[in-house]
């Protein structure tokens, strides 16, 4: 797991250990089974950037050294980009667009996905510039609107939008989007 000084941490207690060893530990936990599937769910909150790449690179890693199927849960669509063959992006309890990580980032057709994107610091950016931002708040998950849950913070939203739940439109064999609108226009990040 690439805990350095593995025999000293071993008598450490968890307030010892920075949170990158906290994490490896925990991973190392969840791998002592020797499971099929790693349910990793926010493995890199709270991580400085260099030991959160440390940490994905580890997790890319054992995944390939084990055969290793892993679920990388997360709210940081950067960190999975770097760990993910494909994603899902959900927005109020829905997956609202799914497909290899390379089309989604290169090609995203939902609105909430080309938002969190453009909300993103990325080497494009001008130093100092602004990261965009999505108005709004999210629904009450208890008391969903009709129709699209992101219809109120979308640009691209209609009357149809607020009033109809939008079926999975398949774009393409592997990737698929949730929104009435993915025909109307194409999206860019």
């Amino acid at each position: 797991m690439q805990i350095p000084s593995p025999e000293r941490r071993l008598d450490a207690y968890p307030h010892e250990m920075s949170g990158g060893m906290r994490q490896r530990a925990m991973i190392a936990l969840a791998l002592a089974c020797r499971p099929q599937l790693l349910l990793a769910d926010e493995p890199t909150t709270a991580l400085d950037a260099t030991v959160q790449i440390q940490v994905l690179l580890l997790l890319r890693e054992l995944q390939r050294e084990l055969g290793l199927a892993v679920i990388f849960v997360t709210h940081d669509i950067g960190a999975a980009v770097e760990v993910a063959d494909r994603i899902a992006v959900m927005y109020a309890g829905r997956i609202v667009e799914e497909g290899p990580a390379r089309v989604l980032i290169r090609e995203p057709r939902h609105p909430y996905t080309v938002a969190l994107l453009k909300s993103r610091a990325h080497g494009t950016m001008a130093k100092g510039g602004r990261l965009a931002t999505i108005p709004g708040a999210p629904p009450d998950l208890s008391a969903l609107p009709p129709g699209c849950a992101f219809a109120e913070r979308c640009a691209l939203a209609d009357e149809r939008c607020r009033a109809v739940r939008p079926e999975i439109v398949r774009l393409a064999p592997d990737h698929l989007a949730r929104c009435l609108r993915t025909a109307d226009t194409a999206l860019t990040a």
